[in-house]
């Protein structure tokens, strides 16, 4: 056969693999995606749902219609749903091990989630979920209103329409209409919290959020640098009832009990106001850790003694 001939055969047989290439790609990322996605959560032992996934060439995968919850008899029961998932992948960092995160950007419609403690012991997810949530951090995020309830004995966190965008290369966006903690002993709710976000690596902060008179944080700094260790951080700066608060904590569940290290400092604070704070705040957290009829006890001024 002719060189020329030969060349125009291999040029064919190029174009012929490209064209098939680019009609079986969107195909290939799909299902390579929810086989990979139904594999995670299998392995936490989780049950996955996803009615469908667009996934066109060069553009961002389309995830719709998506629940995952946990087995009945596990630890937590976690609910979380989303109408819509929008996620622009990293090839290049996913198929060629090269640096910087899988996901460029996510954007979430139509979220709901609930977290409830059903034992006293175990975690929500095994180390290795954990190394794979860390891997997914995004460089931007956008999350549209949603609601999320989290249940630890009888004290409830509720959150309604929540609002939070955040990017490595401009300032984002936090709202949320209702915030409500109710324990046995304390209900309180803040309604309408406008503020503004900072995400920085692994570290995101929200800033300017008043949440009643005299109680107003500068900062609330997450930090997710150790999630796949299990462990996270949280920094917090607030101006209350004319003084200052600035605290450090950490929580790190690797092992069967959660270890808390807490730092903080406060400045030119009234105490009568910040008492009746106190006294709240420690009725949510004795009702977590110890349960109704114990924490009654806790909450008398003598103390934790034996009954």
């Amino acid at each position: 056969m002719p060189l020329k001939n030969r060349l125009l055969l291999a040029s064919l047989l190029i174009l012929l693999v490209s064209l098939l290439a680019i009609w079986f790609a969107p195909f290939a990322v799909s299902h390579s995606l929810r086989l990979w996605i139904w594999l995670k959560a299998r392995e936490q032992k989780l049950t996955v749902k996803i009615d469908q996934i667009d996934a066109p060439l060069l553009r961002p995968v389309v995830v719709r219609g998506f629940r995952i919850t946990s087995e009945p008899d596990a630890a937590f029961h976690i609910d979380v749903s989303a109408a819509q998932a929008t996620v622009n992948l990293n090839l290049k960092a996913i198929l060629m091990r090269m640096g910087g995160r899988a996901i460029r950007t996510l954007s979430v419609e139509g979220l709901h989630a609930q977290l409830r403690r059903n034992h006293a012991t175990g975690t929500t997810l095994m180390e290795s979920g954990w190394a794979t949530l860390q891997k997914l951090l995004p460089d931007s995020l956008n999350l549209g209103p949603f609601d999320l309830r989290v249940e630890d004995g009888p004290t409830v966190i509720l959150l309604r329409s929540v609002s939070l965008s955040a990017s490595q290369i401009e300032a984002g966006r936090f709202s949320v209409d209702e915030v409500t903690i109710a324990s046995p002993w304390f209900r309180q709710t803040f309604s309408q919290l406008r503020g503004a976000t900072n995400w920085q690596e692994t570290r995101l902060t929200l800033g300017g959020l008043s949440l009643t008179r005299g109680l107003d944080v500068q900062a609330l700094t997450a930090d997710f640098s150790h999630l796949g260790n299990q462990r996270v951080g949280l920094e917090f700066d607030a101006e209350v009832f004319g003084g200052k608060i600035r605290a450090s904590i950490s929580n790190e569940w690797r092992s069967r009990h959660s270890n808390w290290n807490v730092v903080g400092s406060a400045t030119d604070i009234s105490l009568a106001q910040t008492s009746r704070i106190a006294w709240a705040a420690w009725s949510v957290l004795a009702s977590s850790l110890f349960g109704a009829t114990r924490a009654t006890r806790c909450a008398r001024p003598r103390g934790c003694g034996r009954s």
